[in-house]
């Protein structure tokens, strides 16, 4: 499934750039207020009005630093699919580190990237960083595992191999990423340069070609953790340092188990509650 992601935090820039505005507006009557008020000073709704503005002055001055940080240093994204699963959930807000003139990233190997999908520009993807330039990878799509040869020794590692079934305690996860069939399913623990990370892989998908790939300069190679579900760099290539937004920085809560917790929550009250009145009902 393609790993498009849905800039939510677009919407409250929407909603700044709103109330900055506001503010723009606010300052110049305020000030003209202020000087009519200097002159008038029995007029009590020109004196109403200024305290008004002064009141909710605070708000003004967050939009404004909100629009700030979100346009030059971080920003929130939202996860509609599945293709970084198991690290990452459909639902999940990730903040990220953005990468700009004013706001310097350093960009390597294991980090989760946001970037321009290469041959659209309107959408962004989330992978994982695999290679980097100069590397070059050599992917076994029947053992599902990566080989480098590179100047640097780079030390790859398949530490142990568990099924989903036994890796996933909360089964709403399952559901919420549309996980089925999941016998053959199995998580394994991929070490590369010491950063282990846990990987899905699909034992019903068997392909026996070795690929090879020499990442050339200022590019990147992309993974995602969902290895047999997953629209990256096997399928489509490099990724130019160009169109990197930013790198993950962490995950901040899942919306859709937060749901879910709320659906149930509620249920029990209503249950609660209904027993309570049956016992004055019947």
């Amino acid at each position: 499934m393609i790993n498009l992601i849905l800039n939510i935090n677009k919407y409250i820039f929407i909603i700044s750039t709103i109330i900055s505005i506001l503010s723009i507006i606010y300052y110049i009557i305020y000030n003209i207020i202020y000087f009519y008020k200097k002159n008038n000073n029995n007029n009590t709704l020109s004196l109403r009005i200024l305290n008004f503005i002064r009141k909710y002055m605070y708000i003004y001055i967050y939009s404004l630093i909100l629009i700030i940080i979100k346009i030059f240093f971080y920003e929130i994204y939202y996860i509609p699919s599945n293709s970084m699963f198991p690290n990452i959930n459909i639902g999940d807000l990730i903040l990220v580190k953005k990468k700009n003139f004013f706001n310097k990233i350093n960009i390597k190997r294991n980090d989760l990237i946001i970037f321009k999908f290469p041959y659209n520009n309107k959408i962004n993807y989330i992978k994982r960083i695999i290679g980097i330039p100069n590397d070059i990878i050599l992917y076994n799509n029947k053992e599902k595992k990566i080989n480098f040869i590179n100047n640097k020794k780079i030390y790859i590692n398949y530490l142990s191999i568990k099924k989903l079934k036994d890796f996933i305690k909360n089964k709403n996860i399952l559901k919420i990423n549309n996980i089925k069939n999941i016998e053959n399913l199995y998580i394994v623990k991929e070490n590369i340069d010491g950063k282990i990370n846990n990987i899905l892989i699909d034992n019903d998908i068997k392909i026996k070609n070795i690929i090879k790939y020499k990442i050339p300069k200022n590019y990147y190679f992309v993974l995602g953790d969902n290895r047999d579900n997953s629209f990256d760099s096997r399928y489509w290539g490099f990724v130019n340092k160009k169109l990197i937004i930013g790198k993950v920085i962490f995950k901040i809560i899942n919306l859709k188990l937060e749901y879910i917790k709320i659906i149930k929550n509620l249920n029990k009250i209503i249950n609660i509650i209904w027993i309570y009145l049956q016992k004055y009902i019947y």
